[in-house]
């Protein structure tokens, strides 16, 4: 099925091409494998053929950190691949690995990148693409303003340009002062602000409250103790 090869230490770039692979094959079982987690052998067997001729997805996470031993299995699985496989491998980048990662190269894999995304101007090319797939409009100001707020966790970014993009009017160019409500809404709502707007019956006021009380750690035990 194929040999795919994901360069970055970007986790949320990264997931996102595992998911898009993942889907081109929705009845192949998927196995996540950590290399700071295994042991000898295990690669082995998660590369072994199916008795059944199964589809299988097998993704192995951290591929710099794999001890020799394990990427000697990697190799030897190279050599002869499963044609009912596909092989995801996931290097966060640097020299560590590296020497795998070169001979991964040559069989001329897949190649994805999830490179850290650092500067302000690549934050922003970030945020306009999500919400162009979103099919919604933002300001640059609003893009700024998210910047500024989320910038340092991209997939805290994300989520928030999915949850801007449920709230905000359909019709609407989602603005700054979008952005600060979405803010403020993180920071204060509890779980009587849920239970209030429920109460009154504001039944998408009270998912949006929820969503955001969640998101800022209240507990749910609260939030249903508030009811």
């Amino acid at each position: 099925m194929g040999l795919v090869l994901i360069q970055g230490p970007e986790a949320l770039l990264a997931d996102r091409v595992i998911t898009n692979v993942s889907s081109r094959f929705p009845n192949a079982q998927i196995s996540n494998l950590h290399a700071d987690e295994l042991e000898v052998g295990v690669i082995t067997d998660s590369l072994a053929p199916s008795l059944f001729g199964d589809q299988r997805i097998v993704v192995i996470r951290d591929t710099q950190d794999l001890t020799a031993e394990c990427a000697d299995e990697v190799l030897a699985y190279l050599e002869d691949e499963d044609s009912n496989l596909l092989l995801v491998l996931w290097h966060k980048g640097g020299v560590k690995g590296k020497g795998l990662i070169d001979k991964v190269k040559r069989l001329q894999p897949e190649v994805f990148s999830a490179e850290a995304i650092k500067k302000d101007s690549e934050k922003a090319e970030f945020i306009r693409s999500e919400f162009k797939v979103l099919g919604r409009k933002i300001t640059t100001e609003a893009v700024q303003a998210l910047i500024d707020s989320l910038g340092s966790d991209l997939r805290e970014l994300g989520a928030a340009c999915s949850q801007l993009a449920s709230d905000v009017a359909l019709q609407k160019t989602i603005d700054q002062d979008d952005v600060a409500k979405y803010q403020q809404g993180r920071v204060e709502s509890t779980g009587f602000d849920v239970a209030d707007a429920v109460v009154d019956g504001r039944t998408a006021e009270a998912l949006i409250s929820l969503r955001n009380a969640l998101a800022t750690g209240t507990d749910p035990v609260l939030i249903v103790s508030a009811l």
